[in-house]
């Protein structure tokens, strides 16, 4: 038994000390999707005169981050210049106009240059926003597992799995911009947190709020169902409610903004000719599987290992692993069909991932059955 119990300890220690390594350097160094571009003036030409921008923001920093392309279109559509965006952009309204609207009201509208403050102020805002949603990132598991933390001693490895849901890949690349990553990551955690409470009129309304962040956070539709179907089948009201609602209001939603509830925007997919996935063929014919396949892998590969080993050693949640299992497989399939492959993309199951860990490690230290 101590052997065992050695050698797990073991291989969890060096798999949590890998992720911390490979996060610290491939986070802002990996080759085909850096964190900054030097020469990223494109954006700059692009949009500035359409922004009202003179050259004194030519140098902003972002302008220089790799994911300005994106970046750009939500501070357009925080500065009321939505008409300048365009689908899928104009759906991830919840964030952009909260800066705007923040921004706005702490600018003199007769300032000079006023389009180059406004930019400024709503991206500096912004670093305001994803500092706040990054301590909701370790806030929301501290308050979760608090009983467990605060009255019982804690396993070497808890509280450096905890940290995993702040310090990876998709936090570190996209926090100095003017991205929705971070508050994706904050809708996902917050639903982790609720699924495993099995409160599903909370999770539900998670699943809402994140319609109007960005549509990747629709993939709560899949906890949501599994506790309809495990824990309120009886209750057809709320189990009915629950699994509608959501896809409803996504889909009035999107009819509202574009006219058209299949209008993709960028994603160049087309329901009309429902095989035909654009990202797929450049994934595999043009940059190639193995670039896809290892864009996975640093951004959840270390934390999914884990999570397989402690499902291995403790064997508990037998259940709840099965469905993070095909909600993980879920986003990479969505990733490899419908999305550029971003680490920050599939960075979005890491909170799953984490509390389904400490889940197990907090039922074991108790020795509870489930």
């Amino acid at each position: 038994m101590y052997k065992v119990l050695k050698k797990k300890n073991i291989i969890a220690i060096f798999l949590i000390i890998s992720f911390f390594s490979l996060t610290a350097v491939i986070s802002t160094n990996f080759y085909t999707e850096p964190s900054y571009v030097r020469d990223n003036t494109f954006y700059f030409d692009k949009y500035a005169s359409k922004i009202g921008l003179t050259e004194k923001s030519k140098i902003h920093r972002e302008f220089d981050g790799g994911y300005a392309g994106d970046a750009i279109h939500y501070i357009m559509i925080a500065m009321g210049k939505d008409d300048l965006s365009h689908t899928p952009y104009t759906y991830r309204i919840l964030v952009p106009k909260l800066a705007g609207f923040l921004a706005k009201a702490t600018i003199n509208k007769d300032v000079k240059n006023y389009e180059d403050v406004f930019f400024k102020r709503i991206s500096f805002l912004w670093r305001g926003i994803n500092i706040s949603l990054c301590f909701l990132l370790m806030i929301i598991p501290i308050l979760h597992f608090y009983k467990f933390i605060f009255y019982h001693k804690l396993p070497f490895e808890f509280p450096l799995v905890l940290m995993m849901n702040v310090f990876n890949m998709g936090v570190i690349m996209t926090a100095p911009f003017s991205l929705l990553d971070i508050p994706t990551y904050a809708v996902l955690t917050l639903g982790a947190s609720f699924f495993f409470k099995k409160d599903i009129l909370l999770l539900t309304l998670t699943a809402c709020i994140g319609v109007f962040v960005k549509e990747i956070t629709l993939i709560l539709m899949l906890p949501i169902l599994y506790l309809c179907w495990f824990h309120f089948r009886k209750n057809y009201i709320l189990s009915l409610f629950c699994s509608f609602f959501p896809i409803i209001l996504f889909l009035i939603f999107r009819v509202i903004i574009s006219g058209d509830a299949s209008d993709m925007g960028q994603i160049r997919y087309n329901v009309a000719n429902p095989l035909d996935f654009y990202y797929f063929k450049r994934h595999v014919f043009e940059l190639g599987i193995g670039n896809f396949l290892t864009r996975v892998f640093f951004s959840i590969g270390l934390i999914f290992l884990i999570f397989v080993f402690y499902r291995i050693w403790l064997r508990k949640l037998k259940k709840e692993f099965l469905m993070i299992l095909i909600l993980t497989t879920s986003v990479i399939i969505l990733n490899l069909l419908l999305a550029s492959a971003v680490i920050r993309v599939t960075q979005v199951v890491t909170p799953f991932l984490i509390f389904y860990v400490l889940e197990t490690i907090r039922l074991k230290q108790l020795n509870l059955k489930k």
